[in-house]
């Protein structure tokens, strides 16, 4: 399959930034902080590898429930 990136790219980040929204209450996908807070598990290791394929810095955006997640949905904080 053949896609296009730099759409992909525009349409995930208008600054060259990917903000992921991570919830913390999911142990399965978030099983441990690093001491700065940095969370460690598959979904920062995912967002970590959609941003480098996509060329771009990552924010990871910390939540403490899904629905906190949806709340900002449509807030551009993520």
């Amino acid at each position: 399959m053949n896609y296009d990136i730099a759409k992909i790219r525009s349409e995930l980040s208008s600054n060259g930034v990917l903000r992921a929204a991570i919830n913390m209450s999911n142990i399965l996908l978030v099983t441990d902080k690093m001491s700065d807070g940095t969370p460690i598990g598959v979904s920062p290791d995912m967002a970590q590898e959609l941003a480098r394929n996509l060329n771009l810095k990552l924010e990871l955006i910390p939540y403490s429930s899904p629905g906190e997640i949806a709340d900002d949905a449509d807030k551009n904080k993520w």
